[in-house]
């Protein structure tokens, strides 16, 4: 029997319940978005459609994926942070709203006294600090490192999405000593 858009939004969103998720409302949209390859918005308006079986098999291997406890982040290699999309993978960790709070706290050590910064992210990861922080201070300069590889090029791959030209990334240790160079850092 054919089925709309919505009716595997509802049963996805049973089996996330079910399976104890505790966004499993929110998470639901996103998994089946993602599935079918529309936006969210693009979802939301065809919920009336009518879909393919192929894209109830996507859903369902992804939903069996989430269940055993695959982030949601990870089965669909992105999360908003600081209202930016963050490219993740599972070689970096997934941005959380706490680390929002980060930003927002040096956000205001910056904004009306050191517009022109220069920022060190080490230890960048997925670079979800560095372009948050470059993005709210567009004549900021920012510094991303990482010692992995991986991490970099997710990193450069977030700020090749969100537009980034005033960040570098740098591979380097943070234990040890800074590369020749690099400079001082305001933040």
């Amino acid at each position: 029997m054919p089925k709309t858009y919505n009716d595997l939004y509802l049963a996805t969103r049973t089996a996330l319940k079910n399976a104890g998720v505790e966004a499993y409302a929110l998470e639901a949209r996103l998994l089946v978005a993602y599935a079918v390859g529309k936006t969210k918005e693009e979802f939301v308006r065809d919920l009336r459609l009518y879909t393919s079986d192929e894209n109830e098999q996507k859903i369902e291997a992804l939903l069996q994926r989430r269940i055993a406890g695959e982030p949601l982040a990870y089965l669909i290699g992105e999360w908003e942070f600081h209202g930016l999309p963050i490219v993740v993978t599972p070689d970096v960790l997934i941005p959380r709203m706490d680390t929002e709070v980060l930003v927002d706290a040096a956000l205001r050590v910056l904004v009306g006294r050191k517009m022109n910064a220069r920022i060190l992210d080490l230890c960048s990861g997925s670079g979800c600090i560095g372009c948050a922080l470059a993005h709210e201070l567009p004549a900021a300069r920012v510094v991303m490192v990482d010692i992995s590889d991986e991490a970099l090029t997710v990193s450069k791959e977030n700020l090749r999405r969100n537009h980034q030209n005033r960040t570098i990334c740098l591979k380097a240790d943070a234990l040890e000593k800074p590369p020749m160079g690099i400079g001082t850092f305001d933040l």
